[in-house]
């Protein structure tokens, strides 16, 4: 109730030409909604302020968020509104929600709020947060129900609900409104999610290899619908985008009636069959049914896309991923299709709904029962509670409140208990008679499939079998319509047809005819096939255009609706005498890469149930033959099926002003080859998938099949803008087909020549590489780059090695120069055999060409404007000008800076192989300032350890050869071994010099005692030395000085053998260099002074050379 208006008829006489209004308690221009039928006395605006103290608006005060807001109570709302002038005083951060929530007013109006926002609320000391809708001004703000009742502003539960709900709304109709306006929520379809639970599918073998099907083409009319499905799906969080995934189902897009598509997806042949089955029992039907016995009121409640508020775990996230042509996604929801999820709802909705008295489910249908209407209420009540608990939502539609008779898993309940549907008889009781010799013999062939039911039926056939004797007129008597109606009594008898069992064996046998569609319902009860229902009606307008193939579908399709109850979730046998349908549906084939879209949509309804498949001769099928030629009238005989939306809009785009609907029909018929086919498929003369009929115009899939006549104008059409031949195929393949139609479309757009005048060039075919050389600077590439900085920069590059040599120039290359800078580099490099270059003049002149003659190399020239052939060149001369950019801003010459780039290009390994060009050209690696980060190793010469040697021992006494003066010898101590032929000596004069083995000779002279008067030698802790080179043209000697880095220790090796060779001396011999604590020397008590500089030594003078004394030895050669 917002904003009514109330209007109150005189008893007087209506006169409908005038309007007497004799008051009016309103300022507003009500009058002119008041039809001028009415003879009014009084208008009443109930949004207004009355006089009288009684008629006073019941007005609470509530705290929404900061802000207080006077509402009026209104017990007749279920939800509150608020105008949009009040809700801007709140100035709520929030934006609006949009909501397909329409409100009805007292008078039928119907207006739509601007949007829905949940804000906290306060009323005393109860807070709450809650829904707050916002309308349109004028209307007034009104708390509802809801809030009333969370804020405990009306004391319901306290008061006698009973009483006063029973005389308030002892009419089912009331009720019903009461509860769709209360559960609102509730019977909005939408797909929720059920809180804090997931399924899970487990798969037969855990190490099983998964399997990824491609997904299938979409039909273009259908492809913008089928995404904006994915996009609201994944909106909804019911599927997600992923990247990569090694399960893949392909996606099945099905036409609905009002033009939307339905998602379906092919677990057929992917996931379904290695799926563990699941153990959780199904209800058994008369279990269900005994419970709903001794009822008066039923409430059928379904739920709207029940297995989708199923979440999965991730794992079978996983097994469900679609594949479609969008990449693919995974479900995050059960889905429809997977061969478990019927037993995996049903365990969910009984634990849902466990302790709820009056309450039975049936996979998605729920039924609530009771004795009388308020108690059916009550439970209905706590039942949708406990649904908005679990987030489930319900189909509105499909929901039946408050019936006193339902129809409800095949059967008829209300108060006077449980009785058979008429309609599983109906099909037999309700066949029309035969009207010729062929619908006879159908009739006698389903009487003998059950004739062994039926005890003395021969006697009660005579009157029609004597109707197919030979030169007997077909005369349809009153015998023969008595025989008929007592067939048709015992066929639908109870020694015919037997109770549903679930415990026996389920047979599905459907079978389709040129005038209708029938299914039979049995099961195998000691061997014997015995009847539980029968269905059948007559074939629609559109479905009479059908193939044969595909009525013979449709008839299973139907057939699977038509029992549904009976077999979903159960096993079961599918019989059909048509065997190209039983390859087609069975449970582990895959449907042909080109099927006829009815026929998939057909698969992806079937690839819910639980089936096997199997195919029986015609004359065996007499039972479902019968009531396919006599079905009953259909109550819908113009109604179309999904797929004529599809055709019809395919047509539509090929029609032209030439081409008509009605042409192709025509031109279909004129045509020899489609007219034959036609004539198969009419009368199952064919076994193909491929090809269907809609209104007698032949499909390919979903393209239209072009007679030979109209493919000219077809083929204009699809070139219209001159689209070429990627764009016309793509297009084609959407649309029509016939054969060779690839050719066609080829040879139209070669032959056009406005398109031939704007083609672009050729595409590149793949790069010719050269044959690979065999050696180093067998195959040479050159060119030239610049100018460049002022530079022209001559490049040779090897095939193999990809060594490159550069040459800078100033001027501009010649011949003469070009050949001068080849023998430079051949110089160092060798001739090569082969020499590439590009076609410029100094490499075709005269000159160029004689020196490579003389030199015996093979000139080889790329191809004019092709320089991808010269690509070794080509590829270092933009490597050289990106370098050396890069290097614009560093320091140093352009020589300098082209000796670098060489340098690091060389020491660089290659990509295609893991050595660098010096390794390959030079068999070495090029040592650059990175090398020092490594530590270096001294090698051992093995030559010279073979050479014997006299060896030398710390501390021992020798003399060594004196250059600087005209003394032949010094004398010194030995203070350092270098290797096995140098030493480090002290000589007694102080200073330290390193002297080779052929300059030492032993002594025991000791030392001289006198001290000469230069300051004493010393080796610093960093083991600086200094030494006295030899005198030249008479100068003083000065000492150099070695550079100060560390001396090189001696190798393990080294000191190992000299140890051996050589036993340390004793104490009383060993002259160590640091003083000796036990042993006294004078030296100790001397400080240690550093070795004079040139300016502070004493010069020597000179003294008479002497003859060497040092023994000869022979030469010692390395034999090699």
């Amino acid at each position: 109730k917002v904003c009514i208006m109330t209007l109150t008829q005189s008893k007087s006489k209506v006169n409908r030409d005038s309007v007497r209004v004799k008051r009016i308690e309103s300022e507003t221009d009500e009058l002119r909604f008041i039809e001028p039928q009415f003879n009014v006395n009084r208008v009443i605006n109930i949004n207004k302020t009355e006089l009288s103290e009684d008629s006073q608006k019941f007005m609470v005060p509530i705290k929404v968020g900061s802000v207080t807001i006077n509402f009026e109570v209104d017990t007749g709302s279920p939800v509150t509104l608020i105008n949009q002038h009040d809700f801007n005083k709140l100035q709520y951060p929030s934006p609006l929600k949009t909501t397909n929530v329409l409100f009805r007013v007292y008078t039928e109006q119907t207006f739509a709020p601007l949007g829905v926002i949940q804000v906290p609320i306060e009323y005393g000391n109860t807070k709450s947060v809650e829904e707050l809708y916002v309308v349109p001004a004028p209307y007034a703000a009104i708390v509802g129900r809801v809030w009333l009742r969370r804020l405990g502003i009306v004391d319901i539960k306290n008061a006698p609900t009973n009483k006063i709900s029973h005389l308030a709304t002892s009419n089912s109709e009331t009720l019903k409104n009461e509860i769709m306006q209360s559960f609102y929520d509730v019977f909005e379809q939408k797909v929720g999610c059920v809180p804090n639970f997931a399924c899970s599918l487990r798969v037969k073998d855990n190490h099983m290899a998964p399997l990824f099907m491609k997904s299938r083409q979409i039909p273009y009319a259908l492809q913008e619908k089928v995404e904006a499905e994915l996009d609201l799906m994944e909106q909804n969080g019911l599927i997600e985008k992923t990247d990569y995934s090694e399960w893949g189902s392909p996606l099945v897009c099905v036409p609905k009636p009002d033009g939307n598509v339905r998602l379906c997806i092919d677990y057929k042949m992917t996931i379904n069959p290695h799926l563990q089955n699941a153990r959780y029992p199904i209800p058994l039907i008369d279990d269900v049914l005994n419970s709903l016995r001794g009822s008066a009121i039923f409430c059928i409640l379904d739920i709207h896309k029940a297995y989708q508020h199923l979440l999965v775990d991730k794992e079978s996230q996983k097994l469900q991923t679609i594949s479609t042509h969008r990449g693919t996604y995974k479900m995050k929801r059960l889905a429809f299709g997977i061969k478990t999820a019927p037993n995996e709802f049903q365990k969910f909705i009984d634990t849902a709904l466990q302790g709820l008295e009056g309450v039975v489910s049936y996979f998605d249908d729920i039924v609530v029962h009771a004795n009388s209407l308020q108690e059916c209420y009550n439970r209905l009540v706590k039942c949708l509670n406990r649904l908005r608990s679990l987030n489930l939502h319900l189909n509105p539609s499909k929901c039946t409140l408050f019936a006193k008779k339902i129809k409800y898993l095949g059967h008829v309940v209300s108060a006077e208990g449980i009785q058979k549907t008429p309609e599983k008889v109906e099909a037999i009781l309700n066949a029309p008679r035969p009207k010729n010799v062929q619908e006879l013999r159908s009739l006698i062939g389903c009487v003998s499939y059950y004739s062994k039911f039926m005890p003395k039926i021969a006697g009660i056939m005579r009157p029609l079998y004597q109707l197919l004797r030979i030169g007997t007129t077909f005369k349809w008597t009153a015998p023969c319509e008595s025989a008929f109606l007592k067939i048709k009594q015992e066929i639908s008898s109870n020694r015919v047809l037997i109770k549903y069992d679930p415990k026996l064996p389920l047979i599905l046998a459907t079978d389709a005819s040129p005038v209708g569609l029938s299914a039979v319902l049995s099961h195998i009860y000691e061997g014997e096939e015995r009847p539980i229902a029968f269905a059948s009606r007559a074939l629609t307008k559109s479905e009479e255009n059908y193939s044969q193939l595909d009525k013979e579908a449709t008839a299973i399709y139907w057939g699977f609706q038509k029992f549904y109850t009976y077999i979903y979730g159960r096993k079961f046998t599918l019989v059909t005498d048509n065997k190209p349908l039983s390859h087609i549906f069975g449970a582990s084939n895959c449907l042909p890469t080109i099927t006829a879209s009815r026929l998939i949509r057909y698969s992806m309804f079937l690839s819910g149930f639980d089936y096997t498949i199997k195919h029986r001769k015609s004359e065996d099928h007499a039972n479902a033959d019968y009531l396919s030629r006599a079905p009953l009238p259909n109550p819908k005989p113009e109604s179309t099926d999904e797929d004529s939306e599809v055709f019809n809009i395919i047509v539509s785009h090929l029609i032209s002003d030439p081409i008509t609907f009605r042409t192709i029909q025509l031109e279909t018929d004129n045509d020899p080859g489609l007219k034959e086919l036609k004539r198969n498929l009419s009368h199952n003369k064919t076994a193909t998938t491929e090809f269907s009929l809609h209104d007698n115009v032949i499909f390919r899939g979903p393209r239209v099949m072009i007679p030979n006549s109209l493919q000219r104008y077809v083929l204009n059409e699809l070139h219209s803008t001159h689209q070429g031949i990627v764009k016309m195929k793509a297009l084609a393949r959407r649309y029509c087909y016939w054969k060779k139609i690839d050719h066609d479309i080829e040879c139209l757009v070669k032959s056009c020549k406005a398109c031939c005048d704007v083609k672009p060039n050729p595409p590149k075919v793949p790069l010719h590489k050269w044959e690979p050389p065999k050696e180093n600077w067998q195959r040479i590439h050159m060119d030239f780059a610049g100018p460049f900085q002022g530079n022209y920069f001559f490049i040779v590059v090897d095939a193999y090695s990809k060594w490159p040599e550069i040459i800078p120039s100033k001027s501009a290359p010649t011949s003469a120069s070009t050949v001068m800078m080849l023998q430079e580099i051949f110089s160092r490099n060798g001739l090569p055999q082969i020499l590439v270059s590009d076609n410029a003049t100094i490499f075709k002149s005269r000159e160029f060409k004689d020196f490579c003659n003389r030199n015996g190399i093979q000139q080889r020239f790329i191809a004019p404007g092709h320089p991808a052939t010269n690509g070794q060149a080509e590829r270092f001369v933009q490597i050289l000008k990106t370098k050396l950019k890069a290097m614009n801003e560093d320091q140093g010459t352009l020589h300098q800076k082209l000796y670098e780039i060489l340098l690091r290009y060389r020491a660089t390994p290659l990509l295609s192989s893991d050595k660098t060009p010096a390794e390959i050209f030079l068999n070495r690696n090029l040592c650059t300032r990175l090398d020092l980060l490594k530590m270096r190793y001294p090698t051992k010469n093995l030559i010279n350890d073979s050479i014997v040697t006299a060896k030398l021992r710390l501390g021992e006494r020798v003399q060594s050869r004196n250059y600087s003066s005209s003394t032949l010898w010094k004398y010194g101590t030995v203070v350092q071994i270098l290797g096995n032929l140098h030493y480090l000596i002290e000589l007694d004069d102080g200073y330290v010099i390193k002297r080779h083995i052929d300059q030492l000779r032993k002594t025991q002279v000791p030392r001289n005692e006198h001290v000469p008067n230069v300051s004493e030698p010393s080796v610093s802790q960093d083991k600086t030395v200094h030494m006295q080179p030899n005198t030249q043209q008479g100068k003083n000697p000065e000492p150099i000085p070695i550079l100060p880095l560390p001396l090189p220790e001696p190798t393990n090796s080294e000191l190992q053998a000299d140890q051996q060779q050589h036993p340390p001396l004793s104490v009383g011999e060993s002259p160590n260099l640091l003083p000796n604590t036990n042993q006294p020397d004078d030296r100790s008590s001397r400080p240690v002074t550093p070795v004079k500089s040139e300016s502070t030594s004493t010069a020597v003078p000179p003294e008479t050379r002497q003859p060497s004394t040092r023994i000869k030895r022979p030469v010692i050669r390395m034999n090699l």
